[in-house]
């Protein structure tokens, strides 16, 4: 069915804007088309709660460093203060982390791929 809804209208699993040639939006439709309905997608996504509730109580390793991104402060989406401040609250034991804040939403690996190119470089780069 995901694979049905993808050849549907262009635009629905694509991001919003003119930050992509029509050729870069065919192969972004493409993936989405492959990815969506595939078998281990859909395992995943089954998944998600029995998953969620064994993490409970989890956290990162001290030593390790975690670079997190969250949308930035006024995104609009619900929840979003409460999610920023257990994002927070995940890293208080990590010696060495970064939180970067990014304005968008489900597309933040498109359209904010170079910002996010440059959060990993500094991140991996820096002390």
């Amino acid at each position: 069915m995901g694979r049905t809804v993808v050849a549907g209208p262009p635009g629905l699993v694509e991001p919003v804007g003119n930050a992509f040639t029509a050729d870069e939006r065919e192969r972004m439709r493409l993936m989405t088309s492959w990815n969506l309905g595939n078998q281990a997608v859909a395992d995943e996504t089954a998944r998600i709660g029995n998953n969620a509730a064994a993490l409970g109580g989890a956290c990162y390793p001290d030593g390790l460093p975690v670079l997190a991104w969250r949308l930035a402060p006024g995104a609009g989406r619900p929840g979003e203060p409460a999610k920023a401040a257990a994002l927070e609250e995940l890293l208080t034991n990590v010696q060495r982390h970064e939180i970067v804040p990014l304005a968008g939403g489900d597309y933040l690996r498109w359209t904010q791929a170079k910002p996010i190119a440059e959060a990993i470089w500094n991140f991996l780069t820096g002390p």
